[in-house]
């Protein structure tokens, strides 16, 4: 059947032929309305159940935009008629073998914990499923987001048909005798309903709405304006460094990340500018300290070229500290990140302008940094502290 379809799956094969003579313009005007034709006869509006690992608790729903994220026990009771339908339309006839492949697909679904539903309008069979996994995964970034990596690090979506995550370990002596240990542990997100409860007030709600603006432009099919793809961008790869088990190579990605949202094509200086933006759009971490946020971001940096030259191993203590650092750093980055700039993202901007915007803000945190020094009142020394000031220390000391 392939075979015979062969030309309706590659319309221009024709033009990649090397025997190929060319055509006219007014030929290739043609070929290209009848191929526009075809692509358009395939197109349909299709609802896409791509099953995920969240851990909600009882018949909680959530949504991220036009994503909504079920229990997979409500899914299939739902898609219970349409399961059987389908089965019944392809059962074996007596000529040939029962299709095997509902009772698969019902069962892969049943692996899963949670199932995310997202409709895809008027679109090719392939695109159209590339498109929802796209913002099936946009949405779970946003729950990486607002969880925090060491809530999330086993939360998925799609992938093997895992129910969890059960290993064996074997080994023998040199007398014979076995030495076996097993271990199971969860998949999904480490969070209970209090989470999503807090999730549904402000000013979480306003993050994930704008979350949620980026899904439908996503479903769209159009280019995504300037701020929304750097959101996108930057955390796919903040949740990529979540779920990565080597620490330095979460170090590398937490980096990227930051560096999505903060370059705007500065070829000098590049560690001192993006730390200083990174610090100061991180103003929500506790306790906070401009300058020791810098300090721990250009040290972070200052590794990463060691960590991809192997320069740095991964046992190093440095990467063990820096890893705390990107891990809580992007995390804020990001939440600010959409918090200021997430219900503009269907604006359009230039790279100059969020150069002068993030360059205006860190000068006016400076200003107030250095404000703040400047009239804070001097510690008044403890008397021992003067006496080893002024006569050297003390034998006691």
């Amino acid at each position: 059947e392939l075979v015979g379809r062969e030309h309706e799956f590659h319309p221009g094969r024709d033009y990649l032929n090397p025997n190929f003579e060319g055509a006219s313009a007014a030929e290739d005007r043609a070929s290209i309305s009848r191929w526009i034709a075809e692509a358009g006869a395939t197109c349909e509006t299709l609802t896409h159940f791509i099953p995920c690992h969240i851990g909600l608790e009882s018949s909680r729903t959530v949504a991220v935009g036009p994503v909504t994220i079920k229990r997979t026990k409500e899914t299939l009771e739902h898609l219970a008629g349409a399961f059987e339908r389908h089965k019944a339309a392809n059962e074996g006839n007596g000529e040939r073998p029962a299709w095997p492949g509902t009772q698969q697909s019902r069962e892969y679904l049943e692996a899963f914990s949670e199932v995310a539903e997202v409709t895809v309008p008027m679109c090719d069979p392939r695109t159209s499923k590339k498109v929802a996994q796209e913002a099936v995964h946009a949405a779970l970034g946003f729950i990486h987001l607002m969880a925090g990596a060491s809530a999330t690090r086993k939360m998925r979506g799609g992938g093997p048909a895992l129910r969890g995550d059960r290993r064996a370990s074997v080994a023998i002596t040199e007398s014979g005798e076995l030495r076996l240990s097993t271990s199971s542990s969860w998949e999904g997100a480490f969070v209970d309903d209090d989470f999503w409860n807090w999730l549904d007030t402000e000013p979480q709600a306003s993050l994930r709405r704008s979350a949620g603006l980026v899904v439908e432009m996503i479903l769209s099919r159009n280019p995504l304006p300037m701020m929304a793809s750097r959101y996108l961008d930057a955390t796919r790869w903040y949740a990529d460094a979540v779920r990565e088990p080597t620490p330095s190579a979460a170090v590398v990605k937490y980096l990227v990340a930051m560096e999505r949202l903060l370059w705007t094509g500065e070829r000098y200086g590049t560690t001192r500018l993006l730390s200083e933006r990174a610090a100061a759009l991180s103003f929500s971490i506790d306790p906070w300290d401009f300058e020791d946020v810098i300090a721990a971001v250009k040290e972070a940096y200052g590794l990463r070229s060691g960590i991809v030259h192997g320069r740095i191993a991964d046992g190093d203590p440095e990467i063990s500290r820096s890893f705390r650092t990107c891990e809580t750093v992007s995390r804020e980055l990001l939440q600010t990140f959409l918090m200021r700039y997430g219900p503009d993202f269907h604006r359009e901007t230039t790279i100059n302008k969020l150069q002068a915007h993030l360059d205006g803000f860190v000068k006016e945190v400076w200003d107030q940094t250095r404000a703040r020094a400047k009239f804070q009142p001097a510690p008044t020394p403890l008397p021992c502290d003067t006496q080893s000031v002024t006569h050297g220390p003390s034998q006691g000391r």
